[in-house]
């Protein structure tokens, strides 16, 4: 009895850590604020921190973890919902983007914690397996097989995930309003548009070209 009510009172303060650090992360982004600004928010010790996270990199990895878990839980929803035989990247895709129009602190998470990566100190570990797990895991959404944890997601689940990342992070970064189709209709903008039809025109104006 008295074991389960530490265990219940270690993981209340593990959870306050996480949300302190993520509404932090979520008004300054991950690089400013200190590990003294995350406890304070938290409402708990320095020492207290350390008592659940090794390091910086540790709270940001568990975090990017969180946010990746909940993402994929609601995309399989859809997935399942819709049946054998639908097609799962428009649902893929939808899904992303209504995850993100109601969670925005993780869009910037992630976009942060790749740049985080790009660092050649913080390459490897718990953040990027966080984030093999990820694309590995859309793969088999768009029906890779299975595949060991070891082994590098397929090429497909790459290219998907770098198109959602990076068409919602310009949209953020360029202020720009998505497209009405959403991330499925953008993704005919790439595709060549037939000798007699003028290819689409969507957000840029003249004083936008070169």
């Amino acid at each position: 009895m008295e074991e389960d009510r530490r265990s219940r009172k270690r993981d209340r303060t593990r959870q306050a850590i996480l949300a302190g650090a993520l509404a932090l992360f979520a008004e300054k982004g991950i690089y400013e604020p200190s590990i003294e600004e995350v406890t304070a928010r938290a409402d708990v010790g320095k020492g207290t921190f350390y008592q659940y996270f090794d390091s910086r990199e540790m709270l940001i990895a568990e975090l990017v973890q969180n946010g990746f878990a909940r993402l994929l839980a609601e995309t399989e929803l859809q997935v399942d919902a819709a049946g054998e035989g639908a097609d799962p990247l428009p649902i893929i895709l939808v899904s992303h983007q209504v995850f993100f129009a109601l969670n925005p602190e993780y869009l910037l998470l992630f976009h942060q914690a790749r740049g985080w990566m790009k660092m050649a100190r913080h390459h490897g570990g718990k953040l990027q397996e966080a984030f093999y797990a990820y694309v590995r895991r859309l793969g088999q959404l768009m029906g890779d097989p299975p595949t060991n944890p070891s082994d590098p997601p397929s090429r497909r689940a790459v290219v998907l995930a770098g198109v959602i990342a990076g068409v919602l992070s310009f949209e953020k970064i360029l202020d720009t309003r998505e497209s009405p189709e959403g991330l499925v209709g953008d993704l005919s903008l790439l595709v060549p548009a037939s000798p007699t039809e003028a290819p689409p025109n969507r957000g840029l104006t003249s004083k936008g070209r070169r």
